[in-house]
């Protein structure tokens, strides 16, 4: 490395690093927006994206961070903090640009493009430390950059930043270099901790980058371990590992402590073991022609393979290219002539090809990676994503070959001819060339849709606040009949001011209120929204089978829609509302529901009937007394009760209006779940607690309360045993049941 730094470490470096990343950002343009309006990017619209969540995030990112945001979920406002991401780098770099340029769309396009320079610039430095000639490493670096990943990846644009691959590929070789262990032992502080920060940067750019980073970083490691075991590279090792994991972990400490504080939802970002199974790869993905191929012949090939075989998803962005297939296979050769002893090809490419061909144990459906899923964690379920780290190793072992082969063996114009043949084959085999059409019809689609939101904003006052029709949860949910997932977020990505009921976090309290609020007539929704001094009805006919519900609302309102776009079954009906609840972020809950006149809970519509105090809480009614506020904790109205349940709530809570009697008698009739027979639960009003000893059965039990000066509204039953029926062999139910509640009466 010492070495390398000390010839190439210059000027002449530098130059071919901006021009080679210029270069492919120049080419990535044009193979996005054809010839030759690719030279000029254009910064107004995103390229055939739709809106897969990251448009979204720009978009959070350009008004604040990504976390929270008052015009989503409206009036409840929306957080991300449920699902767990690591992604730092990346949103950073979005939020940079949109700052620079003043628009989330140009962030969103030069983010992308970004990332084929960055990954050029990487890709080339790596290969050049790794002993490449010059040309193999332009070659290399070109290569990657363009791998068919790239582009197939759009939709998911965090994974096309991918420039910290080679990067990782270039830590875990060196472990076997007695060299850059003793350059890393003899550096100074300073060098030491710029590595350190560098290693720390790496973590900023994924989970699933990160994790398989790891992997590498371990497996090159253990290797070197065979011919060198010194206590100062474990140190390296170590300390590496934990500035990743650390990392990660500081990245993920807001969701962390977001379940900590409200619970875990595990509504958002729940994944089953089975879906490693899914989403692997297949070696057939790997070596054939990319999807969509120029030459009509190889996209058959690909289009064959992929309608006539099962578990055909994501994991179509696998393809190495060529020369990465080529590479892909003389690993495998590589592995099985040193298994039979015969040594051949350069020795680097030994400990390559494991961690190649270890990474495709791991990525192929049935591998490793289901094995880590299913016995450690299931949320890790893409491994096709691991084919990028395969596809720089293939190609580093493809060129090193390819090095030995012709160094000092062939003349300079022999040298530059295969150098240019293996440039244009192979950025011919893993681009397609642009879809003018495509690109036409993505920004005429786009264009409509900023021209109707910003329509919907002229006619309406300030944060004005729209109902979105259907009901659409967020985020990761299947379409519902044409609408797809994130495509009612269209309106808070275009607008600026206006609020918008779609995207409060799936199995919280106001996805929760929407979810409830659409089941009922619409009549009922359009007079509760009112209350909440909505502004405008937005509806968007892909989610509906047919266009019946334009005449339910109009009949309803009087009147027809007040704005219809033409290229696309949406309309925005503008309503005459004159409540005057134009803002109620900040307030709770409870309140906006109070306002709404309309409560939910996790069981559904919280029904009140009129009743006092004195007539206590019959748990076989449906719905709860006018004079409780709330209950937390009990499961589904039975005829004979409620049980509790822990999936909901630890306790059950039954919260009153007005505060309790400083003296009276509680009596509540309870049923222990088996788990709770002859098991003592706390009943807790303040810092009063009354131990109650559960008999076997229906019983009666009273208490005799007496309370301080102090004002208590909530009466908490901390129920200690519980378990679900499933568990016991009694039924399927998955209930977390402890108690249950038939009667409750405060006697004064």
């Amino acid at each position: 490395m010492n070495k390398f730094f000390s010839k190439n470490s210059n000027f002449p470096s530098l130059i071919i690093i901006i021009v080679g990343g210029l270069i492919s950002v120049i080419i990535a343009s044009v193979l996005q927006s054809g010839w030759p309006e690719g030279l000029f990017i254009n910064l107004e619209y995103l390229y055939g994206m739709h809106n897969d969540g990251q448009v979204t995030s720009a978009r959070r990112l350009f008004e604040g961070w990504e976390f929270n945001n008052d015009r989503q979920g409206y009036p409840f406002g929306s957080s991300t903090l449920d699902y767990p991401k690591a992604d730092v780098g990346s949103q950073v770099i979005i939020k940079l640009l949109g700052y620079l340029t003043g628009s989330w769309v140009a962030s969103l396009k030069l983010f992308f493009l970004l990332g084929f320079f960055l990954t050029f610039s990487s890709s080339y430095l790596a290969s050049r430390l790794l002993g490449l000639s010059f040309s193999s490493s332009i070659l290399v670096a070109f290569l990657f950059t363009f791998i068919p990943f790239h582009f197939l990846r759009l939709n998911h644009l965090n994974f096309t930043f991918y420039f910290v691959i080679p990067i990782y590929w270039f830590i875990a070789l060196n472990f076997n270099s007695v060299s850059i262990m003793k350059a890393i032992k003899d550096s100074g502080y300073l060098k030491k901790i710029l590595a350190m920060l560098v290693i720390f940067f790496l973590s900023l750019f994924g989970l699933y980058y990160t994790f398989f980073g790891i992997v590498i970083i371990t497996i090159g490691f253990v290797a070197s371990l065979y011919g060198d075991t010194s206590f100062y590279k474990v140190k390296v090792f170590f300390l590496t590992l934990s500035l990743l994991i650390f990392g990660t972990v500081a990245q993920l400490s807001p969701h962390f402590y977001n379940n900590a504080v409200n619970g875990n939802n595990d509504s958002v970002g729940s994944r089953s073991a089975m879906e490693s199974e899914v989403y692997g790869f297949k070696l057939m993905q790997l070596i054939l022609p990319r999807q969509g191929h120029r030459v009509e012949k190889l996209a058959q090939i690909n289009s064959l393979y992929s309608g006539s075989t099962p578990l055909i998803n994501e994991n179509i962005t696998s393809s190495l290219g060529i020369f990465g297939a080529f590479g892909f296979v003389f690993a495998f050769f590589r592995i099985f002539s040193s298994l039979s002893g015969r040594i051949n090809g350069p020795s680097s490419t030994s400990l390559i090809s494991l961690i190649v061909l270890i990474l495709f144990l791991i990525g192929t459906i049935g591998g490793l990676g289901s094995l880590f899923s299913h016995v450690i964690d299931p949320s890790m379920r893409a491994w096709n994503r691991i084919s990028i780290f395969i596809a720089f190793g293939a190609l580093l072992i493809f060129f090193m070959y390819l090095d030995s082969y012709l160094r000092n063996k062939v003349s300079k114009k022999i040298l530059v001819l295969i150098t240019t043949f293996i440039f244009v084959i192979g950025m011919l085999d893993s681009t397609v060339p642009a879809c003018k059409s495509c690109i036409q019809a993505a920004k005429s689609t786009f264009e409509s849709e900023k021209k109707f939101i910003e329509d919907i904003e002229s006619i309406l006052p300030t944060n004005s606040a729209i109902y979105q029709l259907p009901y659409f949860p967020f985020p990761e949910v299947p379409p519902l009949y044409k609408l797809l997932d994130y495509q009612h977020a269209n309106g808070f990505i275009h607008s600026d001011n206006l609020r918008w009921s779609y995207g409060g976090m799936k199995g919280r309290e106001g996805d929760r209120f929407f979810k409830f609020l659409a089941k009922e007539s619409l009549s009922k929704q359009l007079e509760v929204i009112s209350r909440l001094g909505f502004q405008g009805v937005y509806v968007d006919l892909n989610g509906y089978p047919d266009k019946t519900i334009l005449k339910e609302i109009s009949d309803i309102l009087g009147f027809p829609p007040t704005l219809i776009r033409g290229d696309s079954p949406v309309v925005f009906f503008k309503l005459n509302n004159s409540n005057n609840n134009s803002d109620l972020i900040g307030k709770s809950v409870e309140q906006i529901m109070d306002i709404a006149q309309f409560h939910v809970d996790e069981n559904g519509v919280q029904v009140r009937y009129d009743s006092v105090l004195d007539d206590g809480i019959d748990f076989r009614t449906n719905g709860i007394p006018s004079f409780v506020k709330k209950i937390t904790g009990l499961s589904r109205q039975e005829d004979w009760g409620r049980w509790s349940d822990k999936n909901l709530a630890d306790d059950v809570t039954i919260e009153m209006v007005e505060p309790l009697p400083k003296e009276f008698k509680l009596v509540v009739q309870l049923v222990p779940f088996t788990p709770n027979v002859n098991k003592i639960i706390d009943i807790q009003i303040g810092n009063f607690i009354f131990p109650v000893r559960l008999l076997e059965g229906e019983n009666q039990y009273k208490l005799k309360v007496a309370l301080d000066s102090n004002t208590y509204h909530k009466i908490i039953f901390k129920i200690h045993n519980s378990k679900t029926p499933k568990s016991l062999g009694i039924n399927i139910d998955t209930r977390d049941i402890g108690v249950g509640f038939v009667d409750l009466k405060i006697e004064k």
